[in-house]
């Protein structure tokens, strides 16, 4: 299963996008084992967005589950550094 978050726009910012977002997500993981997230088109995302999806996320799966079932593609460097610095946050909250 593949979820295009491109689709949301080159710049995702907003905590209340990132909700929509982990919903669109959590929904793809109900029928797959395993969601690749597709960041063709996106240009920023703010780390309000990332740990809104991707932190909150990995805690309520359990961070092996997330690392498992959650991939990634077509993400910039710059995005992977929000979104490696928004799980690593979450992860010392646990």
């Amino acid at each position: 299963m593949q979820v295009f978050l491109g689709q949301y726009g080159p710049y995702l910012v907003s905590r209340a996008l990132g909700r929509e977002v982990r919903e669109r997500v959590k929904e793809a993981l109900a029928g797959s084992d395993r969601v690749t997230l597709d960041f063709g088109g996106v240009e920023v995302a703010a780390h309000g967005f990332c740990d809104e999806v991707f932190g909150k996320l990995a805690q309520e799966m359990g961070f092996p589950a997330f690392k498992r079932a959650v991939r990634f593609s077509n993400c910039s460097e710059d995005v992977a550094a929000v979104i490696r610095y928004a799980l690593r946050e979450r992860s010392r909250s646990v």
